[in-house]
């Protein structure tokens, strides 16, 4: 009998593979063990069918690599250390660091296991990083340019540097543990964010997950959340148990829940303004657009991300309809023609019906 392993089987064969066994021990063994399943039509369409699509998931991560492999090549970063007379270096740069840095000056993420650092950096000068992104996709980074840091100014120097965009790790882990937590906290927070305001691109994919999950109307725990993050082919380190177990032991209560999304909202404004007024100087340092161009566009852009800020309470539904209900009851006890504020003017008033409150807000 010939069967598909759905695991390694010693002396065997591998995960995937097609092997032909005795029918006694297909039945006694491999079948009855569930380490695979007899190779009929329909299972080696189905498998034929994963291979194609692992395949396809395997040339896009390789095609990804190779994209962030060029972004890399084309930036550099630089970073200070202290340093004594001589130019004795204190302390050293190690993979943890440079991956911080790749990250906050180019905007690129980078795992620090990926980064090829034999041994920390301890010497002041240019040193060229391997980072190995993909098993067949290693760039090589201009990545560290170590500076001395001697006296005042070079202190400001490093300070400017390493600065990061405003964030608040503790905000973003809380928001997701309360959401855990209490499923009323996910309506809460996502009135307030969405996934793209998290600064962490791990804590945005596990706060998107739970949203659907709620608005599908499934139960929002640590299983069905984990199986909807292995749905989405998340790296292991996110989708594992541990890591979603360890988000709602970062809370203590749900119950701050909605402070902590606005502090998170607060921080997402404030790299979205960052980076509009980097877009903006870019422009007027290239000097291709006209002043009244440049203003226009940077009017446009700041009153694009006023439009986006959430400013006001969140008013539930029911309380919207209640109140719409109670002033059409009041409307209808009243005989006149005049529901609102009369204004003295005959034609007006039957025009208007009077002042009404959308018309005084207005």
């Amino acid at each position: 009998m010939k069967v598909i392993l759905k695991e390694d089987v010693k002396a065997l064969g591998k995960k995937g593979d097609v092997v032909e066994v005795s029918d006694g021990y297909a039945r006694n063994f491999i079948l009855k063990t569930g380490k695979g399943v007899e190779a009929n039509g329909k299972n080696l369409n189905d498998l034929k069918l994963k291979k194609a699509n692992d395949d396809k998931v395997a040339q896009e991560h390789y095609e990804a690599a190779v994209e962030l492999g060029k972004k890399i090549e084309a930036g550099k970063i630089q970073v200070s250390i202290k340093t004594g007379e001589g130019g004795k270096v204190f302390g050293s740069v190690s993979s943890k660091e440079i991956a911080a840095e790749v990250k906050s000056q180019l905007g690129l993420e980078v795992d620090k296991k990926k980064v090829q650092l034999k041994d920390p950096i301890k010497s002041l000068g240019t040193h060229n990083v391997p980072i190995k992104l993909h098993p067949k996709v290693t760039t090589e980074t201009e990545s560290c340019k170590l500076q001395r840091s001697l006296g005042r100014k070079p202190y400001m120097e490093e300070a400017l540097i390493k600065r990061v965009m405003p964030h608040s790790v503790e905000a973003e882990q809380s928001v997701v543990g309360a959401m855990l937590m209490d499923k009323d906290a996910i309506t809460t927070a996502s009135e307030i964010i969405s996934g793209q305001d998290f600064y962490q691109t791990s804590y945005g994919v596990v706060f998107d997950s739970m949203v659907e999950l709620f608005n599908e109307g499934k139960p929002v725990d640590l299983v069905t959340l984990q199986e909807r993050l292995k749905e989405k082919d998340v790296p292991p380190e996110i989708s594992s148990l541990e890591f979603v177990r360890d988000l709602v032991n970062a809370v203590p209560t749900s119950a701050n829940v909605k402070y902590y999304a606005e502090i998170v909202a607060d921080k997402a404004m404030m790299r979205k303004l960052i980076k509009l007024t980097e877009s903006i100087a870019n422009t007027c340092y290239v000097g291709k657009e006209s002043l009244p161009v440049i203003m226009e566009q940077t009017e446009k852009s700041v009153f694009e991300l006023l439009q986006h800020r959430n400013t006001g309470d969140y008013v539930p539904i029911k309380d919207v309809v209640l109140n719409a209900l109670e002033r059409i009851e009041k409307a209808s006890k009243n005989k006149g023609t005049v529901t609102g504020i009369p204004t003295g003017f005959i034609d007006l008033d039957y025009k208007l019906s009077g002042l009404q409150r959308q018309i005084l807000f207005l």
